[in-house]
């Protein structure tokens, strides 16, 4: 049966700190002729494009630095769309407190409180009820009778968010776009090859509710002990003995 492997990059692909192998490279090619594989990485967009330069095409990967990612040969951004921004602020602006985020360059602020100047970010501001620019990460605070409408119109727009302040009139919400974890991500890459089963390797206790999301889960021989007690099948080799690829290209599901 042909599937798709969802792999953490550093210490389960490949060493932290050293370069992709020739092997390593060959056996993912060779993986590639009748699968799909997903690297899933800290490290930037460009680190892992100049890493995969002579892989197939049809490599998927994901920075979860750059929040920048290459899925099904197209680039995807985990973002906040403008169009969400102020979305959120016509549908709640009677209870929104206060909104704002950041880029580079600006920090952009709906329904300014003096008071709160000091959370909000320390760049030139620009204070609007209209925005054309997209976010990463919004902080959010909401009357409390609107937290319920508030967290139902979060859910159908597919952001992640949590609740991180509250008094008794308001609650501050962190609110980021939906990749902001490997979990995360699970059931975006099924949305995309829904006729193929997921199979995750991993080697982090950090990554255990990314790998019970997929349909399969792995981890590595090297992994750390706190994962190797979840009781889940290991490879037979290591990260060093290049194991995951190894692994997988044996895998028969």
């Amino acid at each position: 049966m042909s599937f798709i492997a969802l792999c953490d990059y550093e210490n389960t692909i490949k060493m932290k700190d050293t370069k992709l192998s020739q092997e390593n490279i060959n056996m993912i090619n060779d993986f590639l002729i009748n699968n799909n594989l997903c690297i899933l990485s800290n490290a930037s967009f460009l680190e892992l494009e100049n890493d995969f330069k002579s892989i197939n095409n049809k490599l998927d990967y994901f920075s979860f630095k750059d929040q920048k990612g290459k899925i099904n040969n197209k680039i995807i951004y985990n973002i906040i769309d403008s169009v969400i921004i102020n979305k959120i602020i016509a549908t709640f602006n009677d209870t929104i407190y206060t909104l704002f985020y950041e880029d580079n360059n600006n920090g952009y602020i709906y329904n300014y409180q003096e008071r709160l100047l000091p959370l909000y970010p320390k760049k030139n501001l620009i204070i609007d009820t209209n925005f054309n620019n997209h976010a990463t990460k919004i902080t959010a605070a909401i009357k409390l009778e609107a937290i319920n409408e508030f967290e139902i119109f979060l859910n159908d727009n597919m952001l992640d968010y949590y609740i991180y302040a509250k008094d008794k009139n308001r609650a501050l919400f962190y609110i980021s776009s939906s990749f902001s974890s490997k979990e995360k991500i699970v059931p975006y890459i099924k949305s995309i090859y829904s006729n193929k089963k997921t199979v995750g390797i991993s080697d982090s206790i950090a990554d255990y509710d990314f790998l019970k999301a997929c349909d399969y889960c792995y981890i590595m021989k090297n992994s750390d002990n706190l994962l190797k007690q979840k009781n889940l099948t290991q490879t037979k080799l290591s990260c060093e003995e290049l194991g995951c690829m190894k692994a997988l290209l044996e895998l028969d599901l």
